[in-house]
């Protein structure tokens, strides 16, 4: 064709992929990532390409590693393709390297798992060792990332996927220690391959050190490693896995790696859901014991996340779909819009009863008739229905801020009733618009089914609701800050009742009054304290203290002591 230039075929020097290019190029960027001159041509060729061996026909080069060089190869007795690991050669000699090549194999050949790379067979030839895997037909993770953002949804798909495969090996005493996207492959159905189990430390019996590593090296890649792995890789267990499949997330979702001092991903993309925050910031903790104990703990976090129904996009869609990765369209808008709303309208509510006891109560004790507005009633009459409903109305804001159920409908029903009150109508239209909306209907519902602030003004958008085995400790926690409220409100009805009788009795009675002033000082400050252990139980807090007090009390009080434990082991878990 006139004008065309003339191209020729080059082959990529790291992993032996060929590609047309112009013959004017002078560089050319490979899909592994390695640039090079198409012009150059190997000094050397690969001794393995288009031979056989033992059953095994190489055809090309996959990559390469710390481990050796995988190649594609076809099995001669099924006619299948696989991929085919050979130990490099300058270390096929040694025998303690040997030696860690054949236990690799031996690890991975107990691994039986969907999201697993598995291992087919193993082999010598011409001294050369050689492990024969599962050949997975799609890509690796680097290449997808590399055209932009992941979706979060299949981001957080890809890594749950990720730590089923690596809770299956920790719970089978193995760890990867190299988790990377070059390690994760994905199919061309999207199905999530973990490959590369060459780092892996098995966690034997018997007190034999069976390491997949080199004596004094620290292996891995260093940006995803956790911190105690870059000190000394003997140390690492599986939350450095946890640490690498959190890295790989927060690097899909905001295209950078978390160095230094990093932006939570909400901040770099928004519209992200704010629950990804928190999972990251507990499984990037430099503090292993800070992170999630288990791959499956975070795993479940992220599953919660992603509860819409449908099957994950095949590779050709995730291709696509990576290309823009935009933020949501319709951002959920954040928790504090209907908490911010609720508790100024049950504030002013609240306040508003207040003033009407206290106006119902000066109208009980006026000398002259006083106009109580619409109803022409006496005084005594109009101010006991007005100090009622000032009561009423306090109590249902009051007992609306704990999201009682019956406390909204009960606020709904007596601003109706103050509705022809002229200077009451603001109010109630207030109220109305407010209380009676869906959205907030719904958040109400949520937050009187123990559900927090995230998770109920997600739901009252239209988001699925959480799974229920999420909701147990919460439960557990509002049942253990209960209990200390109820020991609170005990002790100080007790104190004000040792007061009360000091100042009758104390100056009539020296001894008796010494007795009760001798009390109420100790079950005040008993009585403060427990409010105050209720309202950081209630947050959240102090949660491990509060099984230890509960149980020094359980001759007392077994049933709540029983809570505070159970309590205490879900902060232990991680699941509050």
């Amino acid at each position: 064709m006139p004008g065309s230039e003339t191209r020729m075929i080059c082959t990529c020097p790291a992993c032996g992929r060929k590609a047309a290019v112009a013959e004017s190029a002078r560089e050319v960027v490979c899909d592994c990532g390695r640039r090079f001159d198409p012009a150059a041509r190997p000094t050397v060729g690969d001794p393995f390409l288009g031979r056989d061996l033992s059953g095994y026909r190489v055809e090309e080069v996959i990559g390469s590693g710390g481990m050796g060089t995988v190649y594609r190869a076809k099995q001669l007795s099924l006619g299948r393709a696989v991929a085919l690991k050979v130990l490099p050669p300058n270390v096929a000699d040694d025998p303690h390297f040997v030696g860690r090549f054949h236990r690799e194999a031996e690890i991975l050949a107990q691994l039986s798992h969907p999201n697993v790379v598995q291992v087919i067979d193993r082999g010598v030839v011409d001294g050369r060792y050689f492990i024969v895997m599962e050949y997975v037909e799609g890509m690796n993770l680097r290449a997808l990332v590399r055209r932009g953002r992941v979706p979060a949804k299949e981001a957080c798909r890809i890594v749950a996927a990720v730590l089923e495969a690596l809770d299956y090996a920790h719970r089978r005493g193995v760890v990867h220690r190299d988790i990377k996207p070059e390690n994760v492959l994905i199919r061309e159905d999207g199905i999530v391959k973990v490959a590369d189990f060459g780092l892996s430390r098995f966690l034997g019996t018997d007190g034999i050190d069976t390491r997949l590593t080199r004596t004094h090296l620290v292996l891995g890649t260093y940006e995803y490693m956790a911190p105690e792995q870059r000190e000394s890789s003997r140390d690492a267990d599986s939350r450095a896995d946890i640490y690498a499949a959190a890295v790989v997330l927060y690097e899909m979702l905001t295209g950078e790696l978390p160095i230094g001092r990093f932006d939570l991903p909400s901040e770099r993309v928004p519209g992200l859901d704010a629950r990804l925050d928190a999972i990251l910031e507990r499984g990037l903790a430099k503090d292993p014991d800070r992170r999630f104990e288990r791959a499956s703990a975070m795993g479940r976090a992220l599953g919660d996340i992603v509860t819409s129904p449908g099957a994950p996009l095949d590779l050709k869609q995730l291709k696509q779909a990576s290309r823009v990765a935009p933020p949501p369209p319709d951002p959920l808008k954040p928790p504090a819009v209907y908490a911010g709303r609720l508790d100024v309208l049950l504030t002013v509510l609240s306040v508003t009863g207040i003033a009407l006891g206290i106006a119902g109560t000066v109208l009980v004790f006026a000398d002259e008739q006083v106009d109580a507005g619409l109803y022409e009633l006496d005084n005594d009459f109009a101010g006991w229905i007005v100090g009622l409903f000032g009561l009423l109305l306090w109590g249902a804001a009051e007992r609306a801020r704990r999201f009682d159920p019956p406390a909204r409908t009960a606020l709904l029903t007596l601003t109706l009733l103050a509705a022809p009150t002229v200077i009451a109508l603001p109010l109630v239209v207030w109220t109305w618009i407010v209380l009676a909306a869906p959205s907030m209907r719904d958040y109400f519902d949520a937050r009187a089914r123990e559900l927090d602030e995230v998770d109920a003004a997600a739901l009252a958008q239209g988001a699925p609701p959480p799974p229920k085995e999420r909701l147990a400790p919460r439960v557990r926690r509002r049942e253990a800050a209960r209990a200390n409220r109820t020991a609170a409100q005990g002790l100080l009805v007790l104190a004000l009742g040792c007061w009360i009788a000091w100042l009758v009795s104390g100056a009539k009675m020296r001894d008796e009054g010494a007795f009760f002033f001798s009390m109420a000082s100790i079950l005040t400050p008993l009585g403060i304290w427990f409010e105050v252990l209720h309202q950081r139980v209630a947050a959240g807090a102090w949660i491990r203290f509060n099984g230890w007090l509960w149980s020094v009390l359980a001759p007392v009080a077994p049933r709540a002591a029983r809570r505070a434990r159970m309590l205490a082991r879900d902060a232990r878990d991680g699941l509050i």
